[in-house]
């Protein structure tokens, strides 16, 4: 079963992930000692997470014309994200825990394969 992407499905997908991102790293910000990411480093994440999620939902109501280049932009954002998680994890590395490193990988990876997804379509000539 393929799934079908359409230009206002992939901007909410976006918006979702953004608010489960939100959701966990709330999690990690009131458990630091567990995952061990400073708490100002987390505030930082959930604040760049809540403006993509408001970019994402945003555009999936407003419905621009120009939608593939504001998807290309939250692509590139997205990667832009996860270049940044990985540099606050080398960063922190003495003080990040196993648990912290189980999150951070997973996130990254799921992020960089919707960045993926969402460039790939923002390039498609046939929607």
């Amino acid at each position: 079963m393929k799934l079908k992407l359409n230009k206002d499905r992939i901007f909410l997908i976006d918006a979702v992930g953004a608010l489960y991102s939100i959701f966990w790293l709330f999690i990690l910000y009131k458990f630091d000692d567990f995952f061990g990411m400073p708490r100002n480093i987390v505030l930082n994440f959930i604040l760049v997470a809540s403006c993509l999620f408001l970019y994402s939902t945003s555009i999936y109501y407003i419905k621009p014309l120009n939608w593939k280049m504001m998807l290309k932009i939250l692509s590139i954002t997205n990667t832009l994200y996860c270049f940044l998680t990985i540099y606050e994890v080398f960063q922190n590395r003495e003080s990040i825990t196993m648990f912290g490193y189980i999150y951070y990988i997973a996130e990254i990876i799921l992020i960089m394969i919707i960045a993926y997804l969402e460039y790939k379509y923002s390039n498609a000539t046939n929607h």
